[in-house]
């Protein structure tokens, strides 16, 4: 009889544990979602601050495929709630809101606009997998959607006498062939701005008036924000199709227009390009699409992740 009841005692306290145990996974348990933006040690650029701000995160919490939980705050952490299990997590950093998320499929396909973009308000995202069996924390690595393309110093270096002495201006440093539309979880091109040349948009990231006459070299940094374009197609001009992002010099010698015209291969998502020198030699080319040549322009540019600025490439 007395192991009858310390049985049934057993029992009892068996079957309570286990229904709290079900109703705390079917309240929930509390998920605090911080996102975070790696910076060297090595930068000391004060630009880097600005870029690496976040104003206003969103956090989206799914059980397989489906939304189970969403929430938003203006500064970079959020508490919600959420049941027992595997889950994914998404962050969003400095992104439009999205109202209209119920699968995981819906924001991963959300187009991404470079228009979104501001150089202190850069959208960035990033995602972790995530076993919750209690109360946590999880700090969610976010990057940017975008590149970074800066160049440093424009020098005047002619090869005669003749051209040295000639008035050289720069009107313009300028981005043309550049995606402006990609998905949140995809960088494939979806839309493209200043096809060809200056059509005048995205001002504020892909243009920079300088109408300065340059007579020895003109040091100031110039920085733009372009979306990846892995685009190796050696297409200039004619019909317009996908082709490399350029950054374009829009100049004059003694009034007479020319363009220096340089590449920018392979653009990753989250990575530098940084021209520390352009070296102008020659007159430019005759429009924003035909090649400049190597003897009238020659620089060299440095490939970093943008985050832990290394390793990197030099290209010349």
């Amino acid at each position: 009889m007395k192991n009858r009841l310390l049985f049934c005692a057993w029992a009892l306290c068996l079957l309570a544990f286990t229904g709290a145990c079900q109703k705390q996974a079917e309240a929930g348990v509390t998920l605090s979602v911080s996102a975070r933006v790696p910076v060297s040690s090595r930068v000391t650029d004060a630009s880097e601050a600005r870029e690496s701000r976040i104003s206003d995160i969103q956090v989206f919490v799914f059980d397989g495929e489906e939304l189970e939980a969403y929430g938003s705050s203006s500064d970079a952490s959020v508490t919600l709630r959420c049941r027992l299990g595997e889950k994914t997590v998404w962050v969003l950093a400095n992104a439009p809101a999205l109202g209209s998320v119920v699968r995981i499929s819906d924001l991963e396909g959300t187009l991404s606009r470079l228009t979104d973009n501001a150089p202190d308000h850069l959208v960035m995202a990033g995602r972790v997998p995530l076993t919750v069996q209690s109360d946590r924390s999880v700090s969610v690595t976010v990057e940017r959607l975008c590149a970074k393309v800066s160049v440093a110093k424009i020098t005047k270096s002619f090869t005669s006498a003749v051209l040295q002495a000639k008035a050289l201006v720069i009107h313009k440093i300028y981005m043309t062939n550049v995606v402006s539309g990609r998905t949140l979880s995809d960088p494939a091109p979806l839309a493209w701005s200043n096809r060809m040349g200056d059509q005048g948009e995205c001002p504020d990231l892909l243009c920079d008036t300088v109408s300065k006459e340059v007579v020895s070299s003109l040091d100031e940094l110039h920085t733009f924000y372009v979306y990846p374009n892995g685009s190796t197609s050696a297409a200039r001009g004619g019909t317009w199709s996908p082709r490399p992002t350029r950054l374009v010099i829009s100049a004059s010698l003694d009034d007479v227009p020319c363009y220096y015209v340089i590449d920018i291969p392979g653009i990753e998502a989250n990575h530098s390009y940084f021209l520390s020198e352009v070296i102008l030699s020659r007159p430019g080319s005759d429009d924003e699409e035909s090649v400049t040549s190597e003897s009238a322009v020659r620089f060299s540019f440095r490939v970093t992740d943008w985050a832990s600025q290394d390793p990197y490439y030099e290209y010349l």
